[in-house]
């Protein structure tokens, strides 16, 4: 394992890139010391297996997505729809995405 990292160096890090509406300001980017690209495919799962996206599609070059919640102690409901994009760069190596779009109501 060491001598792999030595020669492949460390996991590439992750950004996150917040686009607020149009009317809200300009999107900001944040650079995740916590999160890198051997952490942020676990986290990735629990999105694809709550939205129960089968997993002979998780590999495809998009894939959608969405989770339907309901807090009843609040009176809250939480819809989370994301686009999950993968990139070919080159010999496996790909460049991967995810757009999130989060929206909370109050339930009807």
């Amino acid at each position: 394992a060491m001598a792999a990292l030595s020669i492949i160096g460390p996991p590439p890090g992750v950004c996150l890139r917040v686009v607020p509406p149009a009317e809200q300001g300009a999107p900001q980017e944040f650079a995740l010391d916590y999160l890198d690209a051997e952490i942020l495919p676990f986290l990735l799962v629990w999105l694809l297996e709550w939205a129960n996206v089968p997993d002979t599609m998780w590999n495809e070059p998009s894939v959608k997505g969405g989770i339907d919640a309901e807090d009843r102690d609040r009176g809250l409901r939480y819809l989370v729809a994301f686009n999950l994009s993968a990139r070919h760069i080159s010999e496996g190596l790909y460049h991967r995405g995810i757009a999130v779009r989060f929206q909370r109501d109050p339930v009807a």
